[in-house]
């Protein structure tokens, strides 16, 4: 690190005292009668730390005297707290937050400390910390949350001196904050009866949740029979035909599928809203409604992503601040569905912003892949893609702005279509980012099966949809047939990261049976003439970073960030975008300029400089480049003749827990056509194998030749994601939902063809 960034230890006046007896005036302040519990040496390479812990006997902590005191004692210009990225921090923390001030400020926390060893006196008491400590290894300084607890009157506090500049850093797991009066409230709540809001909210959540799986009529709580797994083996058209038909009726479905979820929550933890009491009323209504009975999805149970307003339910989407907070009316698109005949029955769970491949919140908790509980099912739809995968469901409803029923699919081996704006009904839902049209969102279903999936569509678009949502397009289905040879063209990169092993693999599977069967593949290179897929992504990230930012007037986030009460904690990615987003733009200047032209870097360079607040003039330019680019794919497209274009859904199979917080640039290969709005499909082709997909070694240096890629693989490990899916992507253009459907089936057959078909997890 060069010498602009070497640091000197020393410990915040407000966060220690020279002797181990000694109370700091801070505590004091904060609890005029607190008495130290528990006073012990912590010996590190030969450096002492004290570590003390206090008790306040009468239960009473004075949170803002606490802040008080931390102010007065903090060098003037300190920022609020931010929450740091992977690559600035090499610690275990789930959450770990820093404030920064200065022109210049290291932004890696392993920090040189004048290119030495620090003294003893640099590091001497530190409060609190029963697994904070100070470790020093070699000429470096890092903090090592592991293990830590929340105990009495913890600051959790240290600090650093950057030659002239300050940056001090607060680091605990599993707490957030935004700012130091927050940091009181938060290390000292454990055990003197301080209970945040997110606190509060996040119980209430939890207990209802559990009590209304308790609540369940107790055929939902008995174990699978035979006609159980008969019926969660049949496709959707099965399911209508029989409940139809008085073979099966709707509540034995519901039973059946009410079974299996509640088995798969308990696995994955991927449900929000338990709507079971209701949807068996529901289902016994069903039957006694002829014109519902008739509909095209009568008795087919239907999982809907939280977003999804269903009335009597929150649809709080992992904001503790929306708990409590039920709507008053179903969505378009769930009138639609009950209007089919169809029963929803379960929410599923997304992330916290709805802005991450991963699906962790602190109201419910982290949802897990199916096929691999220390991954990730995906994001913003995870939960539902690990109710769909597990057998929980057959048919559900997610949302898509970046690659977030697609991501998903890829991650647990489902089959998802992103359909183009205006296609599916998406009136009356609950979203994080209202207003924001550069790239909208859009709902599109996911299934289990291609099969349950292009019934879906069908089904839903003999609703007449455009009746039920005004932003529907008054277009009706029109089912595709490929009878005759077809063209597509290859993407095998985004130019910013390269394929894994295992994406690149399974695209090639398909390729090179899609030309075994005799069709044929576009070598043209399909993009933009004067643009990369590089600065094209860059760019809308750019865009697509305004959603997070602080408005002109100051007050931070009227959008995704703004719900976020103290202490809850954000995903993890998002959390580190939200930390660029906020730097003053000189900072972001310099950082840039910094990666551009000494570590030559420009694809991060790139994204750097465009994470700020945009104007109005900037935006309008930005959607005018917008235009203009899919102008430019339109054409390209038309030269080539194609009917799709194949690439991956991502250039990684699923990540462990936690890798948003450096995977979040990674979404290349989904959110182009997002911008592009063009459909594109997801299906699974294959599984991560030990042996056929591990790195060479070393790892070639291409893979690896900026920092997104560099922070991606070091995230891929082919023996431990041996067995997770991998998918490939097959992308039209706009509003071809069926031809992407009908391109997906002739993909699903050229692999069964050749003796290379997927195999879902058994129910």
């Amino acid at each position: 690190m060069p010498t602009l960034f070497a640091s000197k230890l020393f410990i915040l006046a407000s966060a220690v005292c020279a002797q181990a007896a000694q109370i700091p005036r801070s505590v004091a302040d904060a609890c005029p009668n607190a008495k130290e519990v528990e006073s012990k040496s912590i010996t590190v390479n030969g450096h002492e730390v004290v570590h003390q812990t206090f008790s306040c006997s009468d239960g009473h902590l004075d949170a803002e005297a606490f802040s008080s005191a931390i102010s007065a004692s903090s060098i003037p210009g300190l920022s609020s707290l931010e929450v740091r990225s992977q690559m600035e921090c090499t610690t275990p923390a789930t959450i770990c937050q820093c404030g920064i001030a200065g022109l210049f400020v290291a932004v890696d926390c392993t920090c040189f400390i004048d290119g030495t060893l620090p003294s003893e006196s640099d590091c001497e008491t530190l409060i609190g910390s029963t697994g904070v400590i100070a470790s020093l290894q070699g000429p470096t300084f890092m903090v090592q949350p592991k293990n830590f607890h929340v105990i009495s009157l913890n600051t959790c506090s240290l600090g650093f001196l950057n030659l002239a500049n300050f940056t001090e850093e607060f680091c605990w797991d599993d707490l957030g904050s935004q700012g130091n009066s927050l940091v009181a409230s938060g290390c000292f709540g454990g055990n003197i009866g301080f209970t945040s809001g997110y606190s509060r909210a996040r119980s209430l959540k939890q207990e209802q949740r559990e009590r209304r799986i308790a609540s369940c009529p107790s055929l939902f709580h008995v174990s699978l029979s035979d006609t159980d797994r008969a019926i969660l083996s049949e496709p959707i058209s099965s399911i209508v035909s029989n409940v139809q038909s008085g073979v099966w009726k709707p509540l034995n479905v519901l039973h059946a599928y009410g079974r299996k979820a509640l088995a798969v929550h308990a696995q994955t933890n991927c449900l929000t809203e338990v709507m079971l009491e209701d949807a068996d009323t529901w289902a016994r209504d069903l039957d006694n409604d002829k014109i519902r009975k008739a509909g095209p999805l009568a008795g087919v149970p239907v999982s809907l992503k939280d977003t999804c307003a269903v009335a009597g339910y929150d649809a709080c989407i992992g904001y503790a601040a929306w708990v409590g907070k039920p709507v008053q009316k179903d969505s378009a698109l769930v009138r639609l569905l009950k209007d089919a005949g169809a029963i929803p029955f379960v929410k599923t769970a997304i992330p916290t912003t709805l802005l991450s491949f991963e699906s962790y919140s602190g109201v419910f908790g982290r949802a897990n892949n199916p096929h691999n509980t220390n991954y990730s099912p995906g994001g913003s739809s995870g939960g539902e893609a690990a109710l769909l995968a597990a057998g929980g469901s057959r048919v559900g409803i997610g949302t898509d702005v970046a690659g977030s029923v697609r991501v998903p699919a890829h991650y647990s081996g489902i089959y998802s279509v992103r359909a183009s704006a205006g296609r599916f009904p998406r009136s009356g839902n609950v979203t994080s980012i209202p207003g924001q049209e550069g790239v909208p969102a859009v709902y599109s279903p996911m299934a289990r099966t291609l099969e349950d999936l292009e019934t879906f569509w069908a089904a839903v678009f003999k609703m007449e949809p455009w009746k039920y949502d005004h932003s529907v397009t008054c277009l009706p289905w029109r089912p595709v047939e490929l009878t005759e040879k077809v063209r597509f063209g290859v993407m095998w990169s985004d130019d910013v990261v390269p394929l894994s092993p295992a994406s690149k693999r399974a695209l090639q599977s398909v390729v090179d049976n899609l030309k075994r069967s005799g069709h044929e593949q576009c070598s043209r290179p399909i993009r933009g003439p004067e643009d990369s897929f590089s600065t094209t992504s860059c760019r809308w990230r750019q865009a697509f970073s305004d959603p997070l930012k602080s408005l002109p007037n100051g007050s931070t986030g009227e959008t995704a960030n703004h719900p976020i009460l103290p202490f809850e904690p954000n995903d993890p990615g998002v959390a580190v975008a939200y930390f660029w987003l906020r730097l003053p733009r000189i900072f972001q200047r310099v950082y840039a300029w910094w990666v551009r032209y000494v570590q030559r870097d420009p694809v991060f360079a790139g994204i750097v400089e465009g994470f700020h607040k945009k104007t109005v003039v900037e935006y309008y330019k930005l959607v005018a480049e917008r235009e203009a680019y899919r102008a430019k794919w339109h054409e390209a497209w038309n030269n080539a003749g194609l009917d799709f274009l194949l690439t991956a859904p991502n250039a990684l199979p699923a990540v462990p827990h936690g890798g948003m917080k450096t995977g979040w640039k990674v979404c290349g290969y989904t959110f182009l056509f997002n911008l592009l709005d063009y459909t594109a499909g997801v299906q699974p082709i294959t599984r991560v194998s030990a042996s056929l997909d591990a790195l060479p070694s070393p790892i070639p240096a291409h893979l690896t030749s900026n920092a997104i890629a560099k922070d991606a693989y070091a995230m891929y490990d082919a023996a431990a994601m041996d067995g997770l899916p991998v998918g490939v992507q097959v992308v039209g253009r706009r509003l071809v939902e069926e031809k992407v459907l009908a391109g997906m089936r002739l993909v699903e057959k050229v692999m069964r063809d050749h003796q290379e078909g997927y195999h879902l997890l058994g129910v």
